[in-house]
């Protein structure tokens, strides 16, 4: 038996496992509001890393216990092969059940390579059942060492799909450390707001993160509906300083949300005023006519998972991320987005209108 690799496999692990202390103190919010896929990998993380050390080690005293070295390798890669599998298709139910409530969460990069690890550690679990009783696969170490590579793999990924959380979460705090505008107030929508939302749906920077710009028909079209404002449908003009310079638009409407009426929010706000606050102040204000319309407990805003100045706007202005959702906008254009959620009701001065659920 090569005790070497098993020691140095087993120092990596307890590095690992001090990482996972790392991400619970920089995730940088209470572990109550974090999201089903963050609390799951974190577990992943820390299991998986304390699991390489003890694996690692586990030969060592039932070759001190006078086992056979067919004996020793049978236990052990019968066992890690076990994990594998289980771990394997528990993790699948649970992406299953978050992707069928749209909670799921993913990292660019890092998510396709863990899926990918899942299909190889499925594979490697089977090869490792089968070495337990020298069917296909040697009995022996090397598969073994080869398991809690794998597994040690799983570890840094999870690892590394933190960082990936965190590094748009920085993105997004750089955002929220902007400068506020305090003079910022909204007005209802006008027909003279056309030359606006030209400048807001034809440039491909605006529009990034919406699908990409708009033709001149499909603005003024979308100009009209935002005139007809009704007890559905509202949008407003973001107005800046006391002269009200239109600085941005911002609205919220009805929409049907997993077996539910509920408010929609979106904005968009002009290069020349955006890192000020202006969106953040605007989302507010916002929040409180559709609290004092009384109609719709919840408040919901979906802005692209890759949009961080939004993202953080969210946060700022109180929502709860709940996860990640994917909508068609626009037609033939699938976007990832973050959906997040404030209650209306949540606030003892706004009652629930009599049962509301």
């Amino acid at each position: 038996m090569n005790e070497s690799i098993l020691y140095t496999l087993a120092e990596v692990a307890v590095t690992l496992a001090g990482f996972s202390g790392v991400v619970g103190a920089f995730r940088l919010r209470g572990i109550h509001a974090w999201s089903p896929t963050e609390l799951r990998v974190l577990w992943l993380l820390i299991g998986d890393s304390f699991l390489v050390l003890l694996f690692s080690l586990l030969p060592i005293p039932l070759v001190l216990a006078d086992w056979s070295q067919d004996a020793v390798w049978g236990f052990c890669n019968a066992l890690l092969g076990l994990w594998f599998i289980v771990v394997d298709l528990l993790v699948l139910r649970e992406e299953r059940r978050d992707r069928a409530a749209r909670q799921l969460i993913t990292v660019p990069v890092i998510s396709p390579i863990l899926y990918v690890l899942m299909v190889a550690a499925a594979g490697v679990g089977i090869a490792l059942l089968l070495s337990a009783w020298d069917l296909v696969v040697p009995r022996g170490q090397a598969i073994y060492v080869l398991g809690l590579i794998v597994l040690l793999a799983f570890a840094a990924l999870e690892f590394m799909f933190f960082i990936g959380l965190m590094s748009r979460q920085e993105d997004a705090q750089r955002v929220e450390t902007d400068t506020p505008t305090t003079d910022v107030d909204i007005r209802p929508w006008s027909d003279g707001d056309l030359p606006l939302l030209e400048r807001l749906m034809a440039d491909p920077a605006m529009t990034e993160h919406l699908g990409g710009p708009e033709t001149s028909e499909k603005i003024r079209g979308r100009h009209q509906r935002y005139l007809r404002d009704s007890d559905k449908d509202h949008m407003f003009v973001i107005v800046v300083g006391p002269e009200r310079v239109a600085a941005g638009s911002i609205g919220y409407w009805e929409k049907d949300w997993r077996g539910q009426k509920v408010w929609e929010t979106g904005w968009s706000v002009l290069p020349e005023f955006q890192g000020h606050g202006v969106a953040t102040t605007a989302t507010a204000a916002v929040v409180q006519r559709a609290r004092a319309d009384g109609k719709h407990r919840f408040i919901h805003a979906f802005p692209s998972v890759d949009n961080a100045a939004s993202n953080a706007i969210c946060r700022k202005a109180g929502f709860t991320l709940q996860g990640e959702a994917d909508f068609e906008y626009p037609p033939g254009n699938i976007m990832r987005c973050n959906d997040w959620r404030l209650d209306l009701f949540k606030d003892a001065s706004a009652a629930p209108i009599p049962g509301y659920g």
